[in-house]
């Protein structure tokens, strides 16, 4: 049941994301605590082209996640090489176990391995305007919470 839930969140996640980066949202006159632990899940499979664009609009931000980690699920091309070229920390998945998705597999390991208090999910084909995240979180903390 856990990981159903994850599944949701995640999807949601994802979508608003997608959404989210032409928005403007008010400025909540709070400033942002430097403890703000944001970890960035990206699943990739077969993204050597796109991925370079978004790992490069992630380290423009201006609210710089705690850590980013690169999910590979089974690449056939240089998916695994272009994500080490970067800071970032990479996973090779290797097995589906029975009744899951591909995607939902990938998004439930990035997690497990992810240390933030904060998970910013993001396919390999967007890019973020320089606040995105900075805006992201003042979104959620408007919000109360979880937001897609």
């Amino acid at each position: 049941m856990e990981w159903a839930l994850f599944i949701v969140i995640s999807i949601c996640i994802i979508s608003g994301m997608i959404l989210f980066r032409n928005k403007t949202i008010p400025d909540v006159n709070q400033p942002l605590e430097k403890s703000e632990n944001v970890s960035v899940i990206i699943p990739a499979r077969n993204e050597e082209k796109n991925l370079p664009k978004l790992l490069k609009s992630l380290m423009e931000q201006t609210l710089l996640p705690s850590e980013i980690i690169v999910v590979d699920d089974q690449s056939e091309d240089g998916t695994r090489e272009v994500a080490e070229r970067y800071p970032v920390k990479v996973l090779s998945l290797s097995s589906l176990p029975e009744g899951w998705t591909g995607k939902n597999w990938v998004l439930w390991n990035g997690y497990l391995q992810s240390k933030g208090e904060i998970f910013v999910f993001l396919d390999a084909d967007i890019r973020l305007k320089p606040n995105a995240l900075e805006l992201l979180i003042h979104e959620r903390k408007r919000q109360g919470g979880v937001i897609s």
